[in-house]
């Protein structure tokens, strides 16, 4: 089972998988700067 790991198919999957989870990162980042946005503009009007 370990010579699979070293094999490119895993790799590559492993690839996907970091990138997936990069990908998955900033879009949760994009929105919590959009809740802040939406947030802070409330506030703004508000006062």
């Amino acid at each position: 089972m370990p010579a699979m790991r070293n094999s490119p198919t895993f790799k590559s999957f492993e690839d996907k998988m970091g990138n997936l989870k990069v990908s998955i990162g900033e879009q949760s980042m994009d929105l919590w700067w959009g809740w802040g946005e939406v947030l802070f503009f409330l506030l703004f009007v508000c006062l």
